[in-house]
């Protein structure tokens, strides 16, 4: 009845749901066995009421104030006052893959009971999840070669390339200053020209109050043409703000564009620019000629030790059909250790174990 009563209730409030779990709990006949909040051991990433550039100031009032992580002195302090009892922490599941998880390890069906509409919902859920952190298959900037006036610390986490590497969660960051630029080059050893319906842009909090869309159908004489000026009179207010989706004219969408570029002049914080991806929605005319002669991605450590492990299992294997399991054991144990290769006969035996 509590339960049920506290999830009416919240269809009222703002990220209840924070919260459902631990009330339920404090109000129960369970009462005795919580042993501390959700909230009680936080660290908050912002002071009360510092909200400027916020994801989600038009969802929640302390937008921005969330807690961090338990840290390993919260671990042990939780785990110093629970007098024996069992110790548990949970918090916001939303995955649907979580509950795979779960049933996996408690070896239980979640979704056994569940209305045939929960279980479309579920799977509609997990679709968009598979989806998300992709770019739009009709990108065409994806492995373009992109350049930049800087980066952050001139790292290689924020270079120029993350730009255009079809991956969401990786970001371009500039040094701190109010003008910066970005290229992205089309014309390669594959592509001849691009033609371009839309450009998207998809900022990170550190945005761009006043920026240009300038493209170029000449690289030797540089001749940059600005066909779309963007100039926010207000700060953004939620995530879907940050992206913004540029439609060209139909007089640039005709253009033989070799390439593109961003430049920036008004920060919206105190930091550089940040952007997560650029994405060039359009068609390229393609050499006719080019052959990809791309060598294949040589091999990691892991591959070349999972190499070895199966052949030191195929001649501990040979070994056991033949000479018996020992010899067979030692032959597998010198290739695994020697990389693939006869190993000297002065090495020990099975993991360098024994005589």
């Amino acid at each position: 009845e509590i339960a049920l009563s506290l999830l009416d209730y919240g269809q009222h409030k703002v990220s209840f749901e924070e919260t459902y779990f631990q009330s339920v709990i404090y109000n129960s006949p369970f009462c005795s066995l919580a042993r501390d909040a959700d909230f009680r051991h936080t660290h908050w990433v912002r002071q009360t009421g510092e909200t400027d550039g916020c994801l989600h100031a038009e969802e929640i009032d302390w937008c921005g104030n969330s807690p961090r992580f338990l840290n390993g002195e919260d671990w042990k302090t939780a785990h110093n006052n629970q007098n024996g009892q069992p110790l548990f922490f949970a918090r916001k599941f939303r995955n649907p893959a979580d509950f795979d998880v779960m049933d996996s390890h408690l070896g239980i069906d979640t979704k056994e009971g569940m209305s045939e509409a929960m279980k479309a919902q579920m799977a509609e859920d997990a679709q968009k999840e598979e989806r998300r952190g992709k770019t739009d298959p009709r990108n065409v900037l994806v492995g373009k070669r992109a350049k930049a006036s800087s980066s952050q610390a001139d790292s290689e986490n924020y270079a120029a390339s993350r730009l255009v590497d079809g991956d969401m969660s990786t970001r371009w960051s500039s040094a701190f200053g109010e003008i910066q630029n970005v290229t992205v080059i089309l014309e390669d050893l594959k592509t001849y020209h691009c033609a371009l319906d839309e450009v998207v842009m998809h900022f990170e909090s550190a945005y761009a109050m006043k920026y240009e869309l300038q493209v170029c159908e000449d690289l030797a004489a540089e001749n940059w043409e600005t066909v779309y000026v963007h100039e926010a009179k207000n700060r953004v207010k939620g995530r879907s703000q940050l992206r913004h989706v540029i439609t060209l004219e139909e007089q640039h969408r005709a253009k033989k564009l070799k390439a593109i570029r961003v430049l920036m002049t008004e920060r919206a914080t105190q930091w550089g620019y940040s952007i997560w991806e650029i994405e060039g929605l359009g068609t390229c005319q393609v050499n006719p000629n080019y052959k990809d002669s791309k060598p294949p991605p040589a091999q990691t450590m892991q591959d070349k030790k999972r190499d070895w492990q199966k052949k030191a299992r195929e001649i501990q294997g040979q070994g056991a059909r033949g000479q018996g399991n020992t010899a067979g054991a030692a032959a597998a144990a010198k290739m695994d250790k020697a990389g693939g290769k006869e190993e000297p006969k002065k090495r020990r035996g099975w993991f360098g174990r024994g005589k």
